[in-house]
């Protein structure tokens, strides 16, 4: 509500139904809405505020019943309004013992700085009407879920959260889990820097995963005497993947002197493992699986992506103004010099500068501008930033 009477207080006064003059209003509805309705999830820069406290510790309070009913089934002009009447009686609720300050905090983890307000509205914008629908704080739940989780897979092994990663891949029971993902597939690509994102249908394995099979020999035997070590060559020279999911399905079967012989469950046994570059994460909803094995294309984005960071933290230190041409220069190993050759371009549009240089290790360092170095995966660069009034 603070944040309400601070930003929109005036406007709001003589509001005539205009949205105009409350422009950016919603998010703040949404960080309202959405934030709060889910045991232990990270409530961004509500969490500390009396409405969030109160929200989640007394949901049997008569006047928080009638600002949840409010919130989520009122349009937002006649939501605010009886949230703005209410106000008072929130406000004077106590908050329930659980929830008090000092409590344990949700668990933490790379994605818990996540903004759910600047999620829910992306998410508005790829829906728009049906934002208002309940359907929506569902999927905005899911989504903060598994991009909590992409963050904590990351973590795992020890990649920035700038560099791209091949594909995540997202296994649930909950039919509604895989829809959102489907859904809103863009947003999800765009938040964990994921080329591909994929579901897997129900009941389904990841189809990276590593598979071992076993024969049973003596089993094997047991049916098929005559053609136990025929059939178990033909096994071994098959795809485990294949098999193992041609049994779950329901059978598997091998042709020996033309006829067609089913091999029974209790002949094989089957292990899964990940593959070295990829991961696990458990998250409330399901698992997230992510494949962080980096081709040279990737390496080639995720260092110019590393540039672009380490260029906008040396234009703020340079306190480039907006219209200030300037240029880049990045000394660097062959490898990664080539790598951000190709990049160049790219560099220059994202960071605003007017050109962008790669040289090797052995060219002669400029001493004009803010010249840095740095690491990026145990690698040293140094980067040059200077007005073009200074290049030379």
């Amino acid at each position: 509500m603070k944040d309400i009477e601070e930003g929109y207080g005036d406007a709001l006064e003589n509001w005539r139904g205009d949205m105009e003059p409350l422009e950016g209003v919603q998010t703040i509805v949404h960080r309202l809405m959405f934030a709060t309705d889910a045991p232990g999830a990270d409530l961004g820069p509500l969490a500390e505020t009396a409405v969030s406290v109160t929200f989640a510790a007394a949901p049997e309070s008569e006047a928080i019943g009638a600002a949840i009913e409010a919130a989520e089934s009122q349009p937002y002009g006649e939501a605010w309004a009886t949230l703005l009447d209410l106000e008072p009686e929130v406000a004077a609720v106590e908050p329930a013992p659980e929830v008090a300050p000092g409590a344990p905090e949700a668990t933490a983890g790379p994605g818990a700085e996540l903004d759910l307000s600047d999620l829910a509205a992306e998410l508005a914008r790829e829906v728009g009407d049906l934002a208002e629908d309940m359907g929506f704080r569902r999927s905005l739940h899911i989504l903060n879920e598994i991009i909590r989780a992409a963050g904590r897979a990351r973590e795992q092994m020890e990649l920035s959260g700038v560099w791209p990663v091949a594909e995540i891949a997202i296994k649930s029971e909950d039919p509604e889990v895989l829809e959102a993902v489907e859904t809103f597939k863009r947003i999800l690509k765009s938040r964990s820097r994921a080329k591909t994102v994929t579901t897997i249908p129900l009941g389904g394995d990841w189809d990276k995963l590593h598979v071992e099979m076993e024969t049973h020999l003596q089993r094997i035997s047991e049916v098929h005497r005559l053609w136990a070590r025929k059939i178990e060559m033909l096994l071994r020279a098959q795809d485990p993947w294949k098999i193992w999911q041609s049994m779950k399905d329901g059978e598997y079967a091998v042709g020996i002197e033309g006829q067609r012989v089913v091999i029974d469950a209790d002949m094989l046994s089957f292990t899964t493992s990940l593959r070295p570059g990829t991961v696990e994460e458990s998250f409330p909803l399901g698992t997230l699986y992510m494949d962080l094995r980096l081709n040279e294309d990737l390496f080639a984005e995720g260092y110019a992506l590393e540039v672009m960071d380490r260029v906008d933290l040396m234009k703020e230190e340079l306190k480039l103004g907006a219209d200030e041409h300037f240029e880049v220069r990045v000394w660097a190993q062959d490898r990664i010099r080539a790598y951000l050759e190709a990049w160049r371009d790219k560099i220059a549009q994202s960071t605003g500068a007017a050109k962008v240089k790669a040289l090797g290790e052995d060219v002669q360092r400029g001493a004009s501008g803010l010249v840095m170095d740095w690491r990026v995966e145990g690698e040293p660069l140094t980067i040059q930033v200077k007005r073009a009034i200074e290049a030379t």
